[in-house]
C-alpha cells in the first residue's frame, strides 16, 4: 500500500480523535460549573501529601526542581527512540 491509502486510513481518526478531545474538554467544564464533580478550594487538597520516604530523590539539590523520575522518564523512553 501507498503512503496515500495509509494517511486516508488515518487521518479521519486523527480529526475524530481531536474533536472528541474537545467534546471531553467541554463536558468536564460543564459538570465542573454544576457541581457535579469536586473542585478544590485555595486551602483544602484533593489528596494527603506524600510522605517524604515515598518521594524520588533529587538530582541536582532541592533548588533545582528535578528528581530521579526524570531518568525514570528517559529509561521509559528509549526503547521507543531508537537510539
Amino acid at each position: 500500500m501507498g503512503s496515500s491509502a495509509h494517511e486516508a486510513r488515518t487521518v479521519p481518526t486523527n480529526i475524530v480523535t481531536i474533536m472528541l478531545n474537545y467534546v471531553m474538554e467541554f463536558l468536564i467544564l460543564f459538570l465542573l460549573g454544576l457541581g457535579g464533580l469536586p473542585r478544590a478550594g485555595p486551602a483544602e487538597s484533593v489528596s494527603p501529601p506524600v510522605d517524604n520516604n515515598a518521594m524520588l530523590p533529587h538530582l541536582a539539590g532541592a533548588t533545582l526542581r528535578i528528581n530521579a523520575g526524570f531518568l525514570v522518564a528517559l529509561a521509559a523512553a528509549l526503547p521507543w527512540g531508537g537510539y
